[in-house]
């Protein structure tokens, strides 16, 4: 089996594993609150990604003038994106919130053009409005009127916006840094900056939660797998295939997030958010389509 094959595959598992991550989310709630939710999947991530760092020699010491970079990142993501992405499962069913997230890619180029001048087509902004328009869809009921949490969305796309910020962070870090550094140190900030939130505003909770094994394990499950494996396989897909190429790959997580959500949890998949869920797909899928073609030819 040739080196893009396998980056195929792991592009193919590691979407997966960040698909069912929105079930492992909701699991984790039914015990935790979202700040201890956080903190234990963060320090459990940062003792995984540390070991791997350290077996294959990949961690690399930061120069103090990026130090401010790492903690901004650390602040976006994970401090600040698991407290919205944990809050906004209390308010929406993970069906709706993996819905939500799969437009993450959206504002990716948007955050492109206005910090590295990148430029995007213009059917990127047809499928940002099919997209959109899924969007109203699935969170909508037959007559079109809001049928869910305004607070929820909210904290998604808090949560989203987050992610974007520090996907721009790091991008500027990998001019100097490899993956398992940047990811290692943003976590690591994370969880500093998290500690002290932890134990003032959630440890007494904490201390007298009796979480189910089911809570337990899903916090294993998304530090092990999302966090941890998710990120190595992603990171090899990138390496074999080329950011352009296992971009499109990214349309599998709102497919994944579904098959979770209704399987395990039990969400209904309606036909409201079965027609939003192929709009915001479909719109994806053109918003990257000439954009993966250009990458092509710069990568060959």
């Amino acid at each position: 089996m040739g080196s893009k094959s396998k980056g195929l595959i792991a592009g193919i598992i590691s979407n997966a594993i960040f698909g069912f991550n929105i079930v492992w989310l909701k699991q984790a709630l039914a015990s935790f609150q979202p700040i201890s939710a956080s903190f234990l999947r963060i320090l459990l991530a940062v003792i995984l990604i540390f070991l791997y760092a350290v077996i294959t020699k990949k961690l690399q010491m930061p120069k103090k003038k990026d130090l401010p970079k790492f903690i901004l990142g650390g602040i976006l993501m994970p401090f600040l994106f698991f407290i919205f992405a944990f809050s906004a499962l209390d308010y929406i069913n993970a069906l709706l919130a993996g819905i939500i997230y799969a437009t993450l890619p959206l504002f990716s180029p948007i955050a492109g053009y206005f910090f590295f001048k990148e430029k995007f087509n213009s059917l990127f902004f047809i499928g940002m409005i099919i997209s959109f328009i899924g969007i109203i869809v699935a969170i909508t009921n037959k007559g079109f009127h809001l049928e869910v949490s305004v607070i929820g969305i909210i904290l998604a796309f808090m949560a989203i916006f987050c992610y974007i910020f520090f996907s721009v962070v790091v991008k500027k870090l990998s001019e100097t840094y490899n993956e398992t550094t940047n990811i290692f140190y943003t976590n690591l900030i994370g969880l500093i900056f998290l500690i002290p939130v932890f134990f003032i505003f959630d440890f007494t909770h904490f201390t007298h939660t009796a979480p189910t094994r089911t809570s337990i394990i899903s916090v294993f499950d998304m530090a092990f797998f999302s966090s941890f494996i998710g990120f190595v396989l992603y990171a090899y897909s990138i390496k074999a295939l080329g950011t352009g190429k296992s971009l499109i790959l990214f349309n599998l997580v709102p497919i994944f997030s579904t098959i979770g959500a209704v399987l395990v949890l039990g969400d209904t998949l309606d036909l409201h958010k079965s027609i939003g869920l192929v709009a915001v797909i479909v719109g994806l899928v053109i918003s990257v389509i000439k954009t993966k073609k250009r990458n092509y030819i710069n990568q060959n």
